[in-house]
């Protein structure tokens, strides 16, 4: 009996049952929002920019979790604090976008210097005092074949290139319109310094958004019915001639510029997906819609 495409894509996503993804820290109103998980020795820190940050979770079938670009995996340790080492512990899941360790949260655990370790809230016997608790967001999940079944990997592969032709036929439709409110944006290109980082406004050019960076505070956004967006300080958002996206004029010669939608959790601008971050000034990068030489080009992942 010979199989559809369609029988085989399931067989295949049965098979191939290892999830990769990245992961932000969530904690709206806190300096992790939107924060980076970095190997440091042996522990996983929050935010900490001497560390080698994970670029990429790989969560396996067996329900341990690895660092995909070191494949080390990370592990709770005895006192709750979240370590890496040789050999897995199951218990870990990606639940609504969200991780977790046997249905349990994670907090921000203190140093005592300026460090903060990733602690998990077992809510039993939490050792950490003076914990954030935060959320840890599971970023562009999607299935991969399992690494120690070669040939089932092979076909694997030839799936993803099927999903994948078949993704492009559908992005050329336009997206569905999803009324969004309150909602951040961060930059998704994987191997690139780009990858999780916030968009952010900063006063000293409002005209353009920034793509990361240390200066200004995280975009909130607001999307209307009209296609327009509306940011945290009631300011319409604004796509100029040369491509840069940022606010309206304060004089009011500028409306906000329709056109945007959101489908599957991603922004979308005269339904494409076409953001790019170019170089504005020393060690900035401005969010455009028009790239040139020297731009990289990103998604927007939608975050509430």
């Amino acid at each position: 009996m010979r199989l559809s495409i369609a029988a085989l894509s399931a067989i295949a996503s049965v098979v191939a049952a290892d999830k990769l993804f990245g992961a932000i820290i969530i904690r709206s109103g806190s300096k992790f929002q939107y924060g980076s998980l970095d190997i440091a020795g042996d522990a996983v820190h929050v935010n900490d920019k001497d560390g080698d940050k994970i670029e990429n979770f790989r969560l396996l079938e067996d329900g341990t979790l690895q660092d995909d670009a070191t494949k080390k995996f990370i592990v709770i340790g005895d006192n709750g604090d979240v370590e890496v080492a040789d050999e897995g512990k199951p218990g870990w899941s990606v639940d609504g976008d969200h991780l977790s360790y046997s249905a349990h949260g994670f907090e921000a655990c203190p140093t005592d210097g300026e460090k903060y370790f990733l602690h998990w809230s077992d809510n039993v016997a939490d050792q950490c005092e003076g914990g954030t608790g935060l959320s840890i967001r599971a970023l562009d999940v999607h299935d991969v074949a399992s690494e120690n079944k070669d040939d089932e990997g092979d076909k694997q592969d030839n799936n993803d290139n099927q999903q994948q032709q078949q993704q492009q036929k559908e992005d050329q439709n336009p997206p569905a319109f999803e009324q969004k409110d309150g909602f951040g944006l961060v930059a998704i290109h994987s191997g690139t310094d780009f990858q999780n980082q916030p968009i952010k406004k900063d006063d000293a050019h409002p005209h353009v958004f920034s793509v990361g960076g240390s200066a200004g505070r995280d975009l909130t956004l607001i999307l209307k019915d009209d296609g327009t967006l509306v940011d945290q300080n009631g300011r319409g958002v604004f796509v100029g001639n040369n491509g840069d996206v940022g606010n309206v004029d304060p004089w009011g010669e500028q409306q906000a510029t329709g056109g945007f939608s959101v489908k599957d959790g991603n922004l979308y601008f005269n339904n494409e997906q076409s953001f790019y971050a170019c170089p504005g000034g020393p060690n900035s990068f401005s969010l455009t819609v028009k790239g040139w030489d020297g731009c990289t080009g990103l998604q927007l992942k939608v975050f509430q």
